[in-house]
């Protein structure tokens, strides 16, 4: 009897901590931090600033064990001060099918997260499908995989966004006065 106290215990404590998880991560490094600190620590871990690049918003390095691009909040015009959003961009020259690498991270994500939604969109003219994604949603922000097919192979991303980081963006441009 006093084990299966012990063990409700720690299911209990084990529950509370994954609860109180807040941001998401990448590649360990937490999205609730300073766009600075954030890219400091993609450095730390071998993402090295894209050549040609104006602004200080894209890396390549590993994600997943493949070869990736990151850009960091990729839609934003000017430099924030958070980091809300990021993608992520996977090559299609390891080896391996973007449709087999689409698979492979459904696995990697659900093994983590659990189920997920999915939305498929179909190609009316031959009855395959053209778009797939897999969404995560959490109370702190969400986890999105899209796979496009593009010719024999497709396009693969990642995309987060961390609405704690989005509310602070905000509520410097009225989310108050909404």
């Amino acid at each position: 009897m006093k084990k299966i106290g012990v063990l409700l215990v720690l299911i209990l404590c084990c529950g509370m901590v994954h609860a109180q998880q807040t941001s998401l991560k990448i590649c360990g490094i937490s999205m609730s931090q300073s766009a600075s600190a954030f890219k400091a620590q993609l450095k730390a871990k071998d993402f090295n600033l894209m050549q040609g690049r104006t602004d200080d918003k894209g890396y390549r390095g590993i994600f997943a064990g493949y070869q990736c691009s990151l850009f960091v909040n990729p839609y934003e015009e000017n430099i924030s001060d958070y980091v809300h959003s990021v993608e992520i961009g996977l090559s299609t020259n390891n080896g391996i099918s973007t449709h087999e690498r689409f698979r492979e991270l459904e696995i990697i994500y659900r093994a983590k997260y659990g189920e997920c939604k999915r939305n498929v969109w179909y190609d009316s003219n031959n009855s395959s499908y053209e778009k797939e994604e897999l969404i995560w949603n959490f109370s702190y922000g969400y986890i999105k995989i899209s796979y496009k097919m593009k010719g024999p192979d497709g396009s693969l991303s990642v995309f987060y966004c961390d609405y704690t980081n989005v509310k602070k963006n905000a509520s410097k441009s009225g989310l108050n006065d909404i």
